[in-house]
C-alpha cells in the first residue's frame, strides 16, 4: 500500500502556502511575477492560484490538475526537473 494513501493534512483556517510565499515576497521585495509553485493535494489550492505559475505533479489530484495553469509528470518521472526544463528555468 502506498503511504500516502493514509496521509492527512493538519492547518490552521485563514493560513496556507499562499500566506507563507506571500509573506516571504514582501520580506524579499521581490515580484510574484516570475513566481512558480508545484502541488498535488487540495492544500495547494490557495499556492497554486496565488502564483504566477501554477503547475500540478502528474500524480495530482483531478481538482488540483484543473485548478492549475500547467501539468508536469510524476515527482517518480521528473517532474519538477522536466518542468524547469520546460520553463526553462535551468
Amino acid at each position: 500500500m502506498e503511504l500516502w494513501l493514509n496521509s492527512g493534512e493538519l492547518s490552521v483556517p485563514g493560513i496556507h502556502k499562499a500566506t507563507a510565499i506571500s509573506t516571504l515576497l514582501q520580506y524579499l521585495k521581490i515580484d510574484k511575477e516570475n513566481t512558480f509553485a508545484y502541488g498535488d493535494g487540495l492544500n495547494d489550492l490557495e499556492m497554486l492560484a496565488f502564483v504566477q505559475h501554477g503547475i500540478a505533479m502528474g500524480n495530482a489530484k483531478e481538482a488540483v490538475k484543473k485548478a492549475t495553469d500547467d501539468i508536469t509528470d510524476t515527482h517518480n518521472e521528473d517532474g519538477i526537473y522536466n518542468s524547469f526544463n520546460k520553463y526553462g528555468l535551468i
